[in-house]
């Protein structure tokens, strides 16, 4: 046995898999690799030791014992498009809600969820791939993970059966599952013309697929990106492009009451393209209802001699999200930071396989999210008015951080060394903001207590993602006024109750049209 002077942190790696109830993993668990910029806090245990010091015992201190720990767990990532997703129904202590995916994150007990067995020479095979499911014609759909690029990106199916999707330029494959392919709902095609309307304050489009009584079923907070990139898939002259919030779903069309876009009606045309959010995650603040989803986190440490088969570890188990935060600086890429409270840790030396064993899917290896060319659009707005279109109260944004503390802390308990539970506290939502001031308005804001909102949109590659908190409580400090310096203003922006039923949400689109997604100049409103 040769013994090994050093372990380079290259050589460590990091992953996850999620629960089944605290501390205790499913049958199959399926583990997943993350790449980790940084370890934030401590990883593992932090042991507090009690010594008995009687009076006379002498001098010296007696050796401690361990009485108590408090285990948790803590690491930073560049923002990516998929890697923060399976964390974020921990953090918001909620389902994700999803269009038709073959990857859901909310699989049933019943297994009656779709599933991809195979790419074909004519499209894909799968199970369950139902209107129940999500998935309906006029769909438009994108693949990821597939061996041969032919099966990967957008398709247009020509027929959705609950077995088959119809589409153009696949090859027969068989999923790798290291690879985890799978194919997913990200849009619609209009089939007959979805008329554009102003509604005072709001935006209405009468989509058979989109109201209420159609095929693809928009909830209340909902953004959707409206028109493509090819003839014929926008509104005539690309006037109504751009991104658009849902306020209402009813018979009569969709309301919205924001857009990046000022509005013109129009009475529309077939072919239309809207692309809908994959992924929509958002707090749930009723108590009965808040759906704790727990983890386990592996952190392998390389061997320690030359002869071991397998890796030095460490295992935090029971892990309840805690705190997210997403700090966006200027002329930079964005950063997340995770961390956890859990409730036991493990240690392996590397002569046995860790506790959690099974192979790890591969990293995400989608771009990092930047403010420089990603950002797309971000305002702090005021309520009201009469258009969708809301004027920012600043000039534009500096550098911010979004935040999501859960409050949670260990129980402890007679007979257990760790947590025996977690408690979960108040939720806080907030958005800190440093701004270039432009209008006493956002003095107004703080000053007279005015309603507010603030969203922030980033598109990169042909994905995107949407920070919404569509209530604030909006406090500013003193301005800052100094020598050869734009005024700045600093803003502390609480995330309320809305009229949505929650705080905020974090809307994920795995696919959106080039248009979308390409630098442009920094729309300023």
């Amino acid at each position: 046995m040769v013994l090994v002077r050093k372990i380079s942190s290259d050589c460590t790696s990091l992953s996850y898999a999620v629960e089944e109830t605290i501390t205790k993993l499913p049958s199959v668990p399926i583990w997943k690799r993350l790449s980790p910029t940084s370890y934030t806090g401590d990883f593992g245990a932090s042991p507090e030791y009690m010594v008995d010091e009687p009076i006379g015992s002498g001098r010296a201190s007696k050796k401690g014992i361990p009485v108590k720990k408090t285990v948790g767990a803590g690491f930073e990532g560049s923002l990516r498009q998929d890697w923060l997703q399976p964390f974020l129904p921990g953090f918001f202590f909620n389902k994700a809600i999803e269009t038709g995916n073959t990857n859901t994150f909310n699989p049933s007990d019943d297994s009656s969820h779709a599933t991809l067995t195979a790419a074909t020479a004519s499209g894909y095979s799968g199970t369950n791939l139902n209107a129940t499911n999500g998935w309906h014609a006029g769909s438009i759909i994108y693949a990821q993970g597939f061996e041969n690029d032919e099966n990967n990106g957008k398709k247009i199916p020509t027929a959705i059966t609950a077995t088959s999707i119809s589409a153009p330029d696949t090859v027969a494959e068989t999923p790798d599952a290291t690879r985890s392919p799978f194919i997913e709902v990200v849009g619609v095609v209009a089939a007959s013309a979805p008329a554009l309307s102003d509604q005072t304050s709001l935006m209405r489009i009468d989509s058979t697929e989109l109201k209420e009584s159609g095929n693809f079923e928009l909830h209340e907070g909902m953004w959707i990106h409206i028109g493509g990139d090819g003839d014929g898939t926008n509104y005539a002259g690309a006037i109504n492009r751009g991104w658009a919030r849902v306020k209402k779903n009813g018979a009569d069309g969709v309301d919205f009451d924001l857009t990046t876009f000022a509005t013109t009606p129009d009475a529309g045309r077939a072919g239309i393209e809207f692309y809908l959010p994959t992924r929509v995650f958002r707090d749930n603040i009723m108590c009965d209802d808040a759906l704790r989803t727990t983890y386990q986190l592996e952190r392998r440490l390389g061997k320690k001699d030359t002869e071991d088969m397998h890796e030095q570890s460490q295992l935090v188990t029971g892990a309840v999200a805690n705190q997210l935060d997403i700090a966006i600086p200027t002329g930079d890429k964005i950063m997340s930071t995770l961390n956890f409270v859990a409730a036991e840790s493990f240690r392996y030396q590397g002569d046995t396989e860790p506790k959690s064993g099974a192979d790890r899917h591969e990293i995400d290896q989608t771009s990092l999210v930047n403010t420089s060319s990603d950002m797309k659009y971000a305002a702090l707005y005021r309520h009201g008015g009469t258009s969708t279109l809301k004027d920012r109260v600043f000039g534009a944004i500096t550098d911010g951080t979004f935040t999501i503390n859960n409050n949670c802390t260990p129980i402890e308990a007679w007979g257990v060394y760790g947590a025996y539970d977690i408690n979960t506290g108040k939720l806080d939502v907030n958005c800190d903001v440093t701004a270039l001031f432009t209008s006493v308005e956002a003095l107004d804001l703080a000053e007279e207590g005015l309603d507010a909102g603030l969203y922030i949109i980033c598109g990169r590659e042909n994905s995107g993602v949407i920070i919404d908190i569509p209530l604030l409580t909006v406090q500013t400090s003193p301005l800052n006024v100094a020598v050869n310096e734009p005024v700045n203003i600093s803003l502390t922006n609480a995330g309320n109750e809305s009229d949505f039923g929650y705080a905020s949400s974090i809307q994920f689109f795995d696919y959106l049209p080039t248009t979308a997604t390409e630098y442009k100049p920094f729309v300023i409103q």
